[in-house]
């Protein structure tokens, strides 16, 4: 057996492996097509920001968002789940309670997937004309085999977040199994339901176990490579990719995404069994005369997801915590459409409670009521359920107190008795509330809902003689 010395292993920097690839073209520019295993693609990949340690002058990449990588990381288990479950059952074999009660945490998908990454490999010649390439199968020049050196790693300029996203994964997976108990923080807590101690049972450990197989040797990923870009043209790809296409309209979004639990909620038993009774629509008409009483349908999951958790995004909830809510939920919206004038024709022109943010004020005043650690007063919440259920809690815009937010400070003290202690706007803020279109007697509330929906709540509250909210206690108190 011959000897090694120091040398010998010098020697094998930038050594390189061949990958099966498409040869193609993308505007006329040379691309690389891979297809591979997820943790290979983060073993030869690599960011180029500032935080992995680039300088300014050789960053293709902004920063990455922790917050959004856990949200992909949760996307990307719930793939995993499914994709076990699905073998299980293509096997026949048994699905357990204790593994199919995980779904609740976990959540469910019809189709959960990593849309393709976008690379580029610096370190070769433009289009990658210093390449090796072989032929996968003669007469098809497209199908080759490339060596890539160990010393030409990917640069990652689309794909960042969902790349970091697998490492948090595979981290957790990891410790899942090393130590028999999920990891008190990270981007999912899971509770083993057929335990009552913190280890997790055999039973669970192996289906965790069978997961970990799938995402380290078969959850593949395709990318397209582009070869010997330099760092501004990287810019220029990386801008194009993020600035140039068109977004999906946010309620064709939320009508297609059943991966949501708080969505699919709304949608199949909600809208679906008639809860929700003024159809949503997709697109808003701006001529208050022409409308037909519909919600938008983006509007829709703001509003409940409010009324059940005090937040308008929803997109933390698991299928757990949306079971738990569901009567809350049907409650809430069986209130609001006891409202007069809601929902019918020309609605918005009868009722304030036709614009979204007046319904946000009030889902989030039922959250406040029924759940806040501060505010919750269950015998307010019954009376404001009655006296909205019974007309005596007048949404018309007749009733002139939808107009106090409009005015100043000292106006709305010297018209509105008291109020001052319920309503606060700290000085220098602008609210920029709305309008009273004198013409038709119409109250129409601004676009920045988050500043105006909790003063909403704040008018029904000193409306009904509620106890004001007690952020807005202690932020006059710390004002004086």
């Amino acid at each position: 057996m011959s000897r090694l010395t120091l040398k010998d292993f010098e020697s094998l920097k930038g050594s390189k492996k061949s990958y099966p690839v498409l040869v193609g073209q993308n505007m006329g520019n040379r691309t690389l097509s891979f297809n591979l295993n997820l943790r290979e693609f983060t073993q030869i990949s690599r960011v180029r920001n500032v935080a992995g340690g680039e300088s300014k002058d050789s960053t293709a990449q902004r920063e990455l968002d922790i917050n959004h990588t856990k949200k992909l990381a949760m996307h990307i288990l719930t793939g995993l789940f499914e994709t076990q479950l699905k073998i299980y059952r293509s096997n026949n074999q048994k699905i357990s309670k204790a593994i199919s009660s995980l779904q609740d945490d976990v959540g469910s998908s019809p189709y959960a997937v990593l849309q393709p990454f976008v690379c580029n490999i610096q370190n070769c010649k433009r289009d990658g004309e210093d390449l090796e390439f072989e032929y996968l199968v003669e007469g098809e020049p497209n199908w080759c085999k490339v060596k890539i050196g160990t010393d030409q790693p990917m640069s990652v300029v689309d794909g960042q977040h969902r790349r970091e996203a697998f490492n948090l994964v595979q981290k957790w997976l990891n410790e899942v199994l090393e130590k028999g108990k999920y990891p008190a923080a990270s981007f999912i807590a899971l509770n083993d339901p057929n335990s009552k101690t913190e280890r997790i049972s055999y039973e669970v450990l192996d289906f965790w176990k069978d997961v970990a197989d799938i995402a380290w040797s078969s959850s593949c990923v395709s990318i397209e490579c582009h070869l010997g870009l330099d760092t501004e043209e990287e810019r220029q790809l990386f801008a194009d990719l993020n600035n140039k296409g068109k977004k999906v309209e946010i309620s064709m979004a939320v009508e297609f995404d059943k991966s949501n639990p708080l969505n699919k909620f709304i949608s199949e038993e909600l809208i679906e069994e008639g809860v929700i009774k003024n159809a949503p629509v997709s697109k808003d008409t701006s001529t208050w005369h022409k409308d037909n009483g519909s919600l938008l349908r983006k509007d829709i999951g703001p509003i409940t997801s409010l009324a059940l958790f005090g937040k308008a995004s929803s997109r933390s909830l698991t299928p757990s915590m949306v079971n738990e809510q569901k009567p809350f939920a049907i409650n809430f919206w069986e209130t609001i459409h006891a409202i007069k004038d809601y929902g019918t024709t020309g609605s918005r022109g009868k009722t304030v409670a036709s614009q979204p943010v007046v319904l946000k004020g009030i889902a989030r005043l039922f959250f406040e009521l029924a759940f806040s650690k501060t505010d919750k007063n269950e015998e307010d919440l019954a009376i404001l359920i009655n006296k909205i259920k019974t007309g005596k809690l007048d949404f018309s815009h007749k009733n002139d107190l939808w107009r106090a937010l409009f005015l100043s400070s000292s106006e709305r003290k010297d018209k509105y008795a008291g109020i001052e202690m319920y309503v606060h706007v700290p000085a220098g803020t602008n609210l920029d509330a709305g309008t009273f279109d004198s013409t038709n007697n119409w109250v129409r509330f601004g676009s920045k809902h988050n500043d105006i929906y909790p003063r909403i709540g704040d008018l029904i509250r000193y409306s009904l003689g509620f106890r004001p909210r007690v952020s807005v206690t202690r932020s006059i108190e710390a004002g004086k």
